[in-house]
């Protein structure tokens, strides 16, 4: 079962030994010896591989290097102008001296823990020019684990500069880079099913692919396409659990491309993933999806380098939560010079030792709700498939506090929220209003109860403009309309040859139906508007079901605040499985029940008509008195 949750799930480490779950005896002879490391240890292991250890027969630690992290030299190479823009970015040059040679990766040297890092590598060979060879995040955890290395094609530029996306967490102090050998080796190539995703972001088609076993060591992927040519940008991703939300962490980035003459190139270079299943961005041009036929990866067998010690009993050991990377200077050695002969060794049958309690099989659930105080419930139609389901719901960021699933007993069913937001499109009903010099649209269909990003305009003409459109909705009270509320501003521009793309202004939430655009033409020609659409963003959530299971979503409970659930039980499955798309039913609201008079009340009551009754009647009896 994967552990790609424990990617990016802070642990507690334990006093003591660490445990390990698996061992298996190696079968070497005396002297350096290479052993490959196949795919169910890389199953069971945690990202990084930092859980690996090779012990003798007397039980110490034998010091090994990963093979494909073996380093040019004992150098590393420091980073210079490191240069820091506050809440934007970190930069730092490296300089490869003047005869720098090929390589294909690079690993940062990072001292600080727990992070996820955006992270551009531009290449120059006179520090005016610069290009970019790749794009992918880096993250490390207290526990150990990381992913610090960046793939990309051979290059053999002088200077590299690092850009480090500081816009969505706090800088990191990188220290120097260690390049990788850029030798050829074997690299086994797969076809892999996939499946077309909905869409995270309307100008991307997305793909699914599910891998053998977790930390499968891919630097490439290859897609293909049945079109004779195209040029589009691709993104590959993973999905990850950080700061209590599912993530995409950026794996790489790269551009596939045919031309008309035959010539292609369709592979994109990748930092190695940690879990099963990745999504793969496709650009789509002018909106036009490109007919992706197959897509393959290609990886590198990973293998450690050590030197075995004469007599039986080394074993590798594998399969724990709490062992921390250890700290070999075999890696730096070798850096200096390589052993003249390496032997194979083999690995016998894994022994399962039980020593870590095996994942949850149950599906979890939280505590009973008095479903009461939630005045909104939808049923839920589950997926035939599971065991993971997923919900887009009509609402932004910070919108989720009251949302809960509850089975048939008002249990809750733990749920994420992944943090990347979805986008769906809806055409709107819009008549226009021509004045002088302002071009009025009044549209209909606005729906208040979802979360509206922006309006798009689709403009046929002219062929170059610039206008300043103003978005409002009216006011009213009983007494009727009292005024606007102004909901977003924009200046549109198109150039000439710009391509026809839908022109988009950001608006705050309507509370109407019908809101209405202005365009300011001045003294030119009113826009050609063909077409008007609302974007609205979404946000999903992932639960495990059970079969049979009958579920409903609860909301609009004004005291409710933001759920806290044991994620980590569930967060495992969540990301190891492909989910399928559940639906919901028709919203049925809670009526408030009359609440019950109080009996002191009625005594009030009676008493005051008991009192008035004796007033009344007693003025009744009394006799007028006589006229003066």
């Amino acid at each position: 079962m994967s552990r790609a949750w424990l990617a990016l799930v802070p642990l507690l480490v334990g006093m003591g030994a660490p445990e390990f779950r698996f061992h298996r005896a190696i079968e070497a002879a005396e002297g350096w010896t290479e052993l490959e490391i196949p795919d169910d240890v890389l199953e069971t292991s945690r990202p990084g591989l930092p859980d690996l250890r090779i012990r003798s027969g007397a039980g110490d630690d034998i010091p090994y290097a990963d093979v494909g992290r073996l380093p040019f030299s004992a150098a590393k190479l420091p980073l210079v102008d490191v240069e820091v823009t506050p809440g934007k970015e970190t930069t730092a040059v490296v300089d490869r001296g003047a005869h720098p040679g090929w390589a294909n990766a690079a690993e940062v040297d990072v001292t600080e823990t727990d992070f996820i890092k955006p992270v551009k590598l531009e290449a120059s060979s006179d520090r005016a020019a610069w290009a970019e060879i790749a794009e992918c995040s880096i993250f490390a955890t207290r526990a150990g684990a990381a992913m610090t290395k960046i793939r990309f094609a051979p290059n053999d530029r002088r200077f590299w500069r690092f850009r480090f996306d500081d816009k969505n967490g706090s800088p990191i102090h990188p220290t120097g880079v260690i390049l990788t050998q850029a030798e050829h080796r074997e690299r086994p190539e797969r076809g892999v099913e996939f499946k077309t995703e909905s869409d995270a972001d309307v100008s991307v088609s997305t793909y699914a692919i599910m891998l053998e076993s977790a930390n499968l060591p891919i630097v490439e992927v290859t897609i293909d396409a049945a079109e004779a040519a195209f040029s589009r940008q691709v993104r590959l991703f993973e999905r990850v659990w950080f700061r209590d939300e599912v993530t995409r962490r950026l794996l790489g980035r790269g551009e596939i491309v045919r031309t008309a003459d035959g010539r292609e190139t369709t592979r994109v270079a990748v930092t190695q993933p940690t879990s099963k299943r990745l999504e793969i961005d496709v650009e789509r041009t002018s909106g036009v999806p490109l007919h992706v036929t197959a897509i393959s990866v290609a990886s590198e067998a990973p293998s450690l380098l050590f030197f075995a010690p004469k007599g039986p009993g080394l074993e590798l050991f594998y399969g724990s939560n709490t062992a921390l990377r250890p700290s070999y200077d075999l890696a730096t050695a070798l850096g200096k010079g390589r052993p003249p002969s390496v032997a194979r060794a083999k690995l016998g049958a894994p022994v399962d030792t039980g020593a870590i309690a095996p994942a949850i099989s149950d599906t979890p659930r939280g505590g009973p709700l008095d479903l009461a105080q939630w005045k909104t419930r939808q049923a839920i139609t589950l997926p035939a498939r599971g065991p993971v389901a997923f919900l887009d719901l009509d609402r932004s960021a910070g919108l989720l506090s009251d949302v809960r699933i509850v089975d048939a007993e008002a249990r809750q069913v733990p749920y994420v929220v992944e943090a990347n937001p979805r986008r769906s499109e809806s055409s709107l009903d819009w008549r226009v209003e021509a004045t002088r010099g302002v071009t009025v649209l009044h549209l209909k269909g606005v729906d208040p109860n979802k979360s509206t990003e922006t309006i798009d305009l689709e403009v046929t003409s002219p062929d170059y403009f610039t206008r300043d459109v103003t978005v409002v909705e009216p006011t009213a009270d009983p007494r009727g309309t009292t005024g606007e509320r102004l909901l977003g501003t924009a200046r549109v521009v198109r150039v000439a040859g710009a391509p026809r793309e839908p022109l988009s202004v950001a608006i705050a939430q309507p509370t109407q139906s019908q809101i209405v655009v202005r365009i300011a033409d001045g003294d030119n020609a009113p826009l050609g508007v063909a077409g008007v659409r609302a974007r609205v963003t979404r946000r999903r959530i992932d639960f495990l079901f059970a079969p049979g299971d009958r579920l409903a979503l609860v909301t609009d409970n004004p005291q409710a605040g933001s759920p806290h659930y044991d994620l980590a039980l569930v967060a495992e499955k969540v990301l190891s499985s492909p989910a399928e798309a559940a639906s919901l039913g028709e919203v049925t609201r809670a009526v408030e029940a009359r609440k019950k008079t109080p009996a002191w009340f009625w005594l009030f009551v009676l008493a005051a008509a008991l009192v008035l009754f004796f007033a009344v009647g007693r003025a009744l009896r009394q006799e007028p008195a006589p006229p003066p």
